[in-house]
């Protein structure tokens, strides 16, 4: 028997150096040239890989779509929001009021 451990291989250092940082540009173009198809696996990969990854997108879309029918969303005044470019590329410390639509 074979087990492969998906939370160990999206953490390996080899592959993602410190896997524990917040790090957008990992997921560049240039940068997964770089990597094995095989290193992120969420829903596995090739002909066997999960067929609920497409089903789990759209229930994403869903789930959004819905939150944004039922609530307004602002900015709390306690958030120390700094505009940077690129826009939201840290967004650590944003904090949100969800204000239910009348």
């Amino acid at each position: 028997s074979f087990v492969c451990s998906t939370w160990g291989l999206h953490r390996n250092p080899d592959v993602y150096p410190d896997p524990l940082k917040f790090d957008p540009d990992r997921w560049s173009d240039e940068n997964a040239a770089k990597r094995s198809p095989y290193a992120w696996l969420p829903f596995s990969y090739g002909k066997r890989g999960c067929i609920g990854q497409q089903l789990s997108l759209i229930e994403q879309r869903v789930c959004l779509a819905s939150l944004v029918r039922k609530f307004h969303f602002r900015v709390d005044l306690s958030t120390k929001l700094e505009v940077t470019a690129p826009l939201f590329l840290d967004p650590q410390g944003i904090f949100l009021k969800c204000v239910p639509r009348a």
